[in-house]
C-alpha cells in the first residue's frame, strides 16, 4: 500500500474514531438517546462508577479525546489517555456483559485504539528509551550537540 493511502486510511480511522466518542459523549449528556440498559454485573458496575461520578469524567474525557481526534490536536497524546478507558469498555463489553452489541462495542473501541496507536508508533519512541536524562523545562538546549 503507498504511502498516501495509508495516511488517508489512518485519517479516516481517526475521524471514525473521533466521532465514535464524540457521539458516544454526546448520547450520554444530551440523551437524545436513550442510553442502553447494560444487564447484570456491567450495569451494576456502571452504576457504582455513576454513583462515584466517573462515569460523567469518562464520558467528558471521551468528548474531550473525539474532539482532538477530529481536529488532529495532541493526538498521540490523547490516544494513550483513551487507552485505559478503550480497555474497560472492552473488558466489560466482551467479558462481562458478551451481549451481540457490547461484544462488537467492545471489540471495536480497543481495535480503533490499537490501530491509531500503531499509526503514530514513532511518536512514542521517545517515551520508550530504555534509559533517559533529565530534560526539564528550565534548561537551556546546549548548542552544536545532540543532548540526548
Amino acid at each position: 500500500m503507498s504511502t498516501p493511502r495509508r495516511d488517508y486510511l489512518v485519517l479516516w480511522l481517526r475521524l471514525y474514531f473521533a466521532a465514535h466518542l464524540l457521539y458516544s459523549s454526546l448520547r450520554y449528556f444530551t440523551l437524545f438517546e436513550p442510553q442502553p440498559q447494560v444487564p447484570g454485573l456491567g450495569g451494576q458496575f456502571i452504576d457504582v462508577l455513576t454513583a462515584m461520578g466517573i462515569f460523567p469524567f469518562v464520558k467528558a474525557l471521551e468528548g474531550a479525546v473525539g474532539i482532538a481526534l477530529l481536529f488532529n490536536r495532541f493526538v498521540p497524546a490523547v490516544l494513550l489517555i483513551e487507552l485505559p478507558v478503550s480497555v474497560n469498555i472492552f473488558w466489560l463489553n466482551f467479558f462481562i456483559v458478551g451481549r451481540p452489541r457490547q461484544l462488537f462495542s467492545g471489540l471495536q473501541e480497543i481495535v480503533l485504539n490499537l490501530i491509531m496507536i500503531a499509526a503514530y508508533w514513532r511518536s512514542y519512541a521517545e517515551l520508550l528509551r530504555l534509559r533517559s536524562l533529565p530534560s526539564p523545562l528550565w534548561a537551556r538546549p546546549v548548542r552544536g550537540s545532540d543532548a540526548s
